[in-house]
C-alpha cells in the first residue's frame, strides 16, 4: 500500500515518506489486519523489512501447518507391490498394443473406406476399444509370429 502520511517502520525505524510502499508487519509487528484504518494506528514496515524479515517469518510460522511443507511420507515398497506395479504396467502396455492391432484389422476390414477426418479416426478407435473389451486384459497374440509381422 502507498503511504499517505509520514510513518516509521516498526522494525528498522526508517521513515516511510508519502508515496512509499508500506506493509503489514505481522507476525513481527502489532498490526494483524490489512485494513487501512487499523494500520494507521498499528505498526507498519518498509518494503525492505517486509522482504527480508516479515515474509521469512510468515513462511517459518506456516511451515508446520501447510501440507506442502511437511516431510514426505516414505512409501515402503514390498516385493508384492513391485510385482503388482509391473503387472499393471504390462496390462496397460498390452492394452495399447491390442488397440493398435485391432485398429489395423478394422482398417483392412473396412477397405474401400478411408479415414478422411479426425471423426473417422475416432470411429476406428471406438470400434477397436469395443473389440478389445470383449477380448480380456491379456494379449494372447503378443508372441504370435504371424500377428507380429503385420505390426
Amino acid at each position: 500500500m502507498i503511504a499517505t502520511e509520514q510513518m516509521k517502520c516498526c522494525i528498522c525505524k526508517i521513515e516511510i515518506d508519502n508515496g512509499m510502499d508500506y506493509h503489514n508487519p505481522t507476525p513481527l509487528g502489532k498490526n494483524d489486519s490489512d485494513d487501512k484504518v487499523t494500520q494507521l494506528y498499528g505498526d507498519v514496515c518498509c518494503t525492505y523489512c517486509n522482504i527480508t524479515k516479515v515474509l521469512p517469518a510468515r513462511i517459518a510460522q506456516n511451515k508446520e501447518e501447510h501440507p506442502a511443507m511437511k516431510p514426505k511420507e516414505v512409501k515402503v515398497e514390498t516385493l508384492e507391490s513391485q510385482k503388482q506395479e509391473l503387472e499393471d504396467s504390462m496390462i496397460a502396455s498390452d492394452y495399447g498394443t491390442m488397440i493398435c492391432r485391432e485398429m489395423d484389422k478394422i482398417r483392412e476390414e473396412w477397405k474401400p473406406w478411408v479415414e478422411k477426418e479426425v471423426t473417422d479416426t475416432h470411429k476406428v478407435i471406438y470400434e477397436a476399444e469395443k473389440r478389445v473389451k470383449r477380448m480380456g486384459k491379456k494379449d494372447i497374440y503378443k508372441y504370435d509370429k504371424k500377428e507380429s509381422k503385420q505390426l
